[in-house]
C-alpha cells in the first residue's frame, strides 16, 4: 500500500477559478483577523498549542490505518466504508503525542468537521468525513510517512509551533496537488491564506522542515499544465501522478453550509 486517502472537504480549500484568485490576492492577509476561522486556520498554536499538531497527526494516523485495513481486506476504492478503529494506546504509540493531547486533538477534528467519533463496545470508531464522496479527500503517501516501527515519521520532530506549521503546509500541498503532473502550485501567499500562516518567517521554517524531511522536493518551474501559472511548484514525495477524474464540487461556504445541516441532523438539541 503506497498510499490511503486523507478528508479535505474540512478543509474549506478553494477549487475553483474564483476562490484560487481570492486566496492569491495581494490584499487578501489584511482580512485574516476579521474572518471567522475555518479548514486548517483553526488550528491554532497560541489557542490550543501540542493539541493542535496531535489533532493533525492523528487525522493522518486514522486516514493510514483505515488505507492499511482495506489493502489487508481487498477492498475495491469504490466499496469501501469510512470508518476505522484505532485504540487510544495506539495513537498515542504512533503519533509520540501525550494521552491528554491526544484526545483533545480528537475533539478538534470533531469540531472542525473532519471526523466522527462513536463508541461501538469498547471500541472507539471514527468516521473520516468525505471519504464517499468524489473530489472531498486526497492522497496521502503512507509509506513514505510510515517508519518501521509504525509509527509516524513526525513523531521524531520537535513539539513546536514550527512542527504544527509544517503540518499545516503539508495538508495544505497534498489537498491542492495536481494529480496529473503530482505538483501543487501554490505561491507563498495563498498557502498563508489557505493555513493561516501570518508570518512569512514561519512559513519558509514550516517548508524548510518539509523539504529536509524529504516529504517534498522542488518541482522547478515547469511542467506541462498553462504557462500562466507562475506559483512555485512543490512535488508530493511518495505519490505518482495518475489520470484526472472530473468532478463538480460546490464552493466552500456552500459545503461549510451543508456539513453544519448534517450536524444538525445527527446531533439535534
Amino acid at each position: 500500500m503506497s498510499w490511503a486517502q486523507l478528508p479535505t472537504d474540512w478543509m474549506d480549500l478553494p477549487y475553483n477559478k474564483y476562490d484560487r484568485e481570492y486566496f492569491e490576492s495581494d490584499q487578501v492577509l489584511d482580512a485574516l483577523p476579521n474572518e471567522e476561522p475555518t479548514g486548517l486556520r483553526t488550528f491554532v498554536w497560541q489557542k490550543d498549542g501540542s493539541s493542535s499538531s496531535a489533532a493533525l497527526m492523528v487525522l493522518i494516523a486514522l486516514s493510514i490505518e483505515l488505507g492499511r485495513q482495506h489493502f489487508r481486506e481487498r477492498i475495491s476504492l469504490r466499496d469501501r466504508e469510512p470508518t476505522v478503529a484505532m485504540s487510544l494506546d495506539k495513537l498515542v504509540r504512533v503519533t509520540g503525542f501525550a494521552r491528554k493531547s491526544v484526545v483533545s486533538g480528537i475533539g478538534l477534528l470533531e469540531e472542525a468537521g473532519a471526523v466522527e467519533k462513536r463508541l461501538i463496545g469498547r471500541a472507539n470508531v471514527y468516521e473520516l468525513l468525505g471519504l464517499k464522496n468524489a473530489g472531498h479527500w486526497c492522497q496521502i503517501p503512507s509509506d513514505t510517512l510510515l517508519r518501521p516501527d509504525g509509527a509516524l515519521r513526525m513523531k521524531e520532530w520537535p513539539r513546536n509551533r514550527a512542527l504544527l506549521d509544517a503540518l499545516k503546509v503539508y495538508m495544505a500541498l497534498l489537498a491542492a496537488r495536481n494529480v496529473a503532473f503530482n505538483t501543487a502550485s501554490l505561491s507563498w501567499t495563498g498557502i498563508q491564506r489557505w493555513t493561516g500562516i501570518a508570518r512569512r518567517e514561519n512559513l519558509g521554517t514550516a517548508l524548510s522542515i518539509l523539504f529536509a524531511t524529504h516529504l517534498i522536493s522542488d518541482a522547478g518551474d515547469r511542467d506541462e499544465r498553462s504557462n500562466i501559472d507562475k506559483s512555485r511548484r512543490y512535488r508530493i514525495t511518495g505519490l505518482r501522478p495518475r489520470p484526472v477524474i472530473e468532478v463538480e464540487i460546490a464552493p466552500p461556504a456552500q459545503r461549510r453550509e451543508s456539513r453544519r445541516a448534517q450536524r444538525r441532523v445527527s446531533n439535534p438539541t
